[in-house]
């Protein structure tokens, strides 16, 4: 199966949040903490008063909370944002060849030949195909690149064949 394709930041974006969601204590940590900022915000908004001072201080709380928030992603989506424009190389459009040995990558200056066995899951979600070769480095494959619905489900179905764990 021959794909074609350009990666967008949006595509970037939701690899990103999706990696973070796959690092389940993180993706915790991150709503815990977002969490008990909002709290204590809205703690000292109720008995702290109004001065300017602890207006300011409240405000930042709220801020931070809903900053950090996994699903919010405000500091994820600007992070995110700065590394797809420092990383030109994922604007450039892709070939892809997959088949039963694995995935041929050609691009702008690269080329490369991965077998199945370097990957080690992969996760789907509504646009996207995740596929890890470790906890931290992956490959994007967007679902608007395949042809029709039948060759989403193909491709599918060989990633659970060939790739033995996922999410």
């Amino acid at each position: 199966m021959k794909l074609e394709y350009r990666l967008s930041l949006k595509d970037y974006q939701e690899a990103i949040h999706e990696h973070i969601k796959s690092r389940r204590f993180s993706y915790f940590f991150l709503w815990l903490l977002s969490i008990l900022l909002i709290v204590e915000a809205l703690y000292g908004l109720i008995f702290l008063g109004g001065t300017a001072a602890n207006q300011i201080f409240v405000l930042f709380l709220l801020f931070m909370g809903a900053g950090i928030n996994p699903e919010f992603n405000i500091f994820q989506k600007y992070t995110s944002y700065r590394l797809w424009k420092a990383q030109h190389n994922l604007h450039n459009s892709r070939e892809t060849d997959v088949s039963e040995e694995g995935i041929k990558l050609k691009g702008e200056g690269f080329e490369a030949n991965l077998e199945w066995k370097i990957y080690t899951h992969f996760i789907e979600t509504k646009r996207l195909f995740i596929l890890y070769q470790s906890k931290l480095c992956f490959n994007m494959f967007p679902k608007r690149a395949f042809n029709n619905e039948q060759q989403v489900e193909e491709f599918r179905e060989l990633l659970q064949r060939k790739i033995t764990k996922s999410r």
